[in-house]
């Protein structure tokens, strides 16, 4: 208890070589029996570490917090997506150039209780998600998906117990929604890195353009 009044007084983390944390070790020493746990271990056995980082990272999880950020071992601290891939900044301000392309699988809806997924290619440029009517970029579908009248984008979780990241995810936009899912884990997170990137910068270019003409 004394630890935590003296950490709340503090506006920095509290230390071992503190003046304060001194003192009130040297206290402890004084006052207890030869055999008891040390100083060090009375101070961090009342808190359960594990259990309260166990629930932060399942809730940074639950956020999507890791589709946005990512700790830099070169830097040492934590960055979001875009600094910690330079490469793909200059994409994103170039329209046209993909960000990112490739085969994802979008579930279809023929009746209620009838639905499947069919393979398709997708290119992620400009203000736009083009994809083709099959399996080759050669094949343009005539309505893709407009960046800037996407309303979110939406992991679909699995089960609490899998706490591994999903392949599939879903796009809402004014009218629609869209349901697709990639190959592995690890490029469904590609994919969701990149459009939240490109509907930032998408709604960012809206803006600035609706500005200009007023």
């Amino acid at each position: 208890m004394v630890s935590c009044l003296l950490q709340s007084c503090s506006a920095n983390p509290l230390s071992s070589h503190d003046e304060s944390v001194q003192i009130l070790k040297a206290l402890w020493e004084k006052t207890q029996l030869k055999g008891t746990h040390s100083f060090e271990t009375a101070m961090i056995q009342a808190i359960n570490y594990k259990k309260d980082l166990d629930r932060l990272q399942m809730h940074l999880e639950d956020v999507r917090f890791f589709d946005l950020f990512g700790y830099s071992e070169k830097a040492g601290v934590w960055q979001c997506f875009m600094c910690n891939n330079p490469e793909k900044a200059t994409v994103v301000n170039q329209d046209g150039q993909p960000l990112i392309e490739g085969k994802l699988k979008e579930k279809q809806v023929r009746w209620k209780f009838i639905k499947r997924w069919k393979t398709r290619y997708f290119t992620l440029a400009g203000n736009q998600l083009l994809f083709c009517k099959g399996k080759s970029k050669d094949d343009p579908d005539d309505c893709p998906i407009e960046l800037s009248k996407v309303q979110s984008v939406k992991v679909i979780t699995k089960k609490r117990r899998d706490r591994s990241l999903p392949r599939a995810f879903e796009i809402f936009t004014d009218n629609k929604t869209y349901v697709f899912k990639a190959r592995d884990e690890k490029n469904a997170e590609e994919w969701l890195q990149c459009i939240n990137v490109a509907v930032a910068q998408a709604k960012q270019r809206e803006s600035r353009e609706a500005t200009t003409y007023l």
